[in-house]
């Protein structure tokens, strides 16, 4: 198997790794702030579009100034983009 081949395997499995540790970081984070909302305010956890995602970050930023959740779910959105670049690289010439 060519190295290619490899590489690109490793990056979406990788990727995959990071997209399913965020996501459970997010759930954190969304638990987090709805035990501090009152009641009327607190974010529903269905159903999920990119407002949604950024409402939950910039309450959590706010409640939370120095929070861990946050720098981790941020450190692997990083990690899945630096896989999709070494995809695009690896596989990205091979394809032109």
């Amino acid at each position: 198997m060519p190295a290619r081949v490899i590489i690109f395997v490793f990056a979406i499995i990788r990727f995959s790794v990071c997209e399913v540790l965020h996501m459970a970081r997010f759930d954190d984070m969304l638990d987090a702030v709805n035990k501090r909302l009152p009641e009327e305010e607190r974010i529903s956890g269905s159903g999920w579009y990119w407002l949604k995602y950024r409402l939950v970050a910039a309450e959590y930023d706010r409640l939370y100034p120095n929070g861990r959740l946050a720098r981790t779910s941020r450190a692997l959105v990083m990690g899945m983009w630096a896989c999709v670049v070494v995809a695009v690289c690896v596989f990205g010439s091979w394809w032109l």
